[in-house]
């Protein structure tokens, strides 16, 4: 019977975006050989699925009027500041 071990330096569970990216990212910092196992084909991922596509705040649009912050009453303050405060 033949040996059908395969080895690699690193292995990556699941080809959707993430982990896509951190076989990119392993490989450009020096890892000679990176395994991504997957369920199915990397294209027909949960990624690549999303009917929703994937949202992204490039900064190449005008304003739509009256959808920006109108003052520091609309923006989320930190965590840790209480509510009484704003």
């Amino acid at each position: 019977m033949a040996n059908n071990e395969i080895i690699h330096d690193v292995i990556i569970v699941g080809a959707g975006l993430a982990g896509t990216w951190a076989a990119m990212v392993a490989a450009r910092e020096g890892v000679n050989n990176v395994g991504v196992l997957s369920k199915i084909h990397p294209l027909r991922s949960h990624s690549g699925a999303a009917q929703g596509g994937i949202a992204a705040s490039l900064g190449n649009t005008r304003p739509v009027a009256g959808t920006g912050p109108r003052g520091p009453l609309e923006q989320v303050p930190p965590g840790d500041t209480p509510v009484d405060d704003w």
